[in-house]
């Protein structure tokens, strides 16, 4: 999928466990049908930079964690790669980060731009 530039700066920064984590908005990706939406991606200026994808989907919170899923998280090896100005999104690799199980640990959360209404029935699922 192309990385298009996305509307305006944004710079964000969200509590964690080891203080807060600050991410720029470097553009976004538009998700086919039938969920026809576009979200943003970010760059983490933690853990040594990487790109990161959260999502928010109608299935967040019923009955799994209501935070969303990851779909990109390069600083910690969550990339199915991508060249020349785009990247390789693959819903069937959505993942949970390690909140719903470790409980006490605080984790980037999704910004607003990665919201989406529509059910996202593949990829990591909890009970």
């Amino acid at each position: 999928m192309p990385l298009l530039a996305a509307e305006g700066e944004a710079s964000r920064s969200v509590p964690s466990t080891d203080g807060a984590i600050s991410m720029d908005r470097i553009g976004c990706v538009r998700l086919p049908a039938p969920l026809d939406a576009v979200v943003d991606v970010w760059w983490l200026r933690q853990y040594g930079g990487g790109l990161f994808l959260p999502l928010r989907d109608g299935t967040s919170g019923r009955p799994g964690y209501g935070g969303g899923r990851y779909a990109l998280d390069t600083a910690k090896g969550a990339d199915l790669g991508g060249r020349d100005g785009s990247l390789v999104i693959d819903l069937n690799f959505l993942y949970h980060p390690l909140v719903p199980v470790q409980r006490h640990l605080a984790v980037p959360a999704r910004p607003p731009g990665n919201m989406i209404s529509i059910p996202v029935s593949v990829g990591e699922c909890l009970p």
